[in-house]
């Protein structure tokens, strides 16, 4: 893959934003720092990003731009200032474009690259960038708002209506036609960040420690469908799920799953 990647070399300035955002991210999967391959890859990406504010069509998605900044974020290479004022200068404007992946995606890439450097140009993006996921807070899972929330820190910008946003309680919901009972899952967005051994530095799943994931929807799901089987016959539960939670116990017993 390394000797893929500096064939490249020579063909960088042909590839457009979504070919950029493929091969930064290979880059920061392997840790892949080559001095001359990585040095030309930042400056396309500055090119690319330069074009992206020239032309009205749509060259650079959020997508895109955010996955960029969060693989040169992820290999942590210092002397990135120029980079990072093109990245912020096509989020800004543009913030509610982002989907919560996405901002959360940047804001921790961004931190990597500036680190705790601070400036009006960077309180100014990351107090857009919380003032933009505070609104829908609802919508970001335990992850994204712990990255976003690290990001946060690792910049010493402090939102206090994000951080009252994430810490607090919410309700969600379940209901499904195959089954009476109404699922409800109350918790803190945020209520799992482990700060104890800098896992959210990482940006690993990790780092959200026991917050709500999307698995409990899944699971949520998965309950509704198997137990409207028409043919469900009664039996005990077994021994690896006697440790499950009482409401869980009693969706399980009485069902053949």
């Amino acid at each position: 893959v390394r000797s893929s990647l500096e064939s490249l070399l020579s063909q960088l300035d042909k590839l457009n934003a979504q070919d950029m955002d493929s091969i930064v991210w290979a880059c920061a999967r392997l840790e892949y720092k080559d001095s001359s391959f990585f040095k030309a890859l930042v400056e396309e990406c500055i090119k690319i990003f330069d074009k992206a504010q020239q032309v009205e069509t749509k060259t650079l998605s959020p997508k895109n731009l955010s996955n960029i900044v969060w693989g040169l974020g992820k290999m942590k290479v210092k002397g990135m200032d120029r980079f990072a004022l093109k990245a912020a200068n096509n989020l800004t404007g543009k913030v509610e474009d982002f989907n919560p992946r996405d901002l959360s995606n940047f804001a921790w890439g961004f931190a990597n690259i500036i680190g705790a450097k601070q400036d009006d140009s960077v309180r100014q993006l990351f107090n857009t960038i919380a003032d933009a996921a505070q609104k829908r807070i609802e919508d970001f899972n335990a992850q994204e708002c712990s990255k976003l929330l690290w990001a946060m820190d690792k910049v010493k910008v402090k939102h206090q209506g994000l951080l009252e946003s994430a810490t607090s309680k919410r309700l969600v919901e379940f209901k499904f036609d195959s089954m009476k009972e109404k699922i409800s899952i109350e918790h803190i967005v945020a209520g799992g960040r482990n700060l104890t051994d800098g896992r959210e530095e990482t940006g690993a799943t990790a780092a959200t420690g026991g917050a709500l994931w999307e698995s409990s929807f899944v699971l949520a799901d998965w309950f509704s469908r198997f137990l409207c089987r028409k043919h469900s016959q009664r039996q005990k539960l077994e021994p690896s799920m006697i440790r499950l939670p009482i409401p869980v116990k009693r969706l399980l017993e009485g069902f053949v799953l």
